[in-house]
């Protein structure tokens, strides 16, 4: 199981560095940008789609 994280680990790490190759952002502000803007986004975003979701089976629920 460790070696699978690690491997993983490792091809996230080359894909940032891919990345940086083909852009104007180093890899440190590809880090920046993914584990602070875009994957915090995303779990605002999942819990809101959660609680709509919710709020939706409750109102179906109640109204029969």
């Amino acid at each position: 199981m460790s070696d699978l994280i690690k491997t993983f680990f490792f091809e996230c790490v080359e894909i940032m560095r891919f990345l940086s190759a083909y852009t104007f952002f180093t890899y440190k502000e590809i880090n920046t940008i993914v584990f602070l803007l875009i994957e915090p986004s995303l779990v605002i975003l999942f819990f809101l789609l959660w609680r709509y979701e919710k709020r939706k089976y409750y109102k179906i629920r109640n109204s029969n």
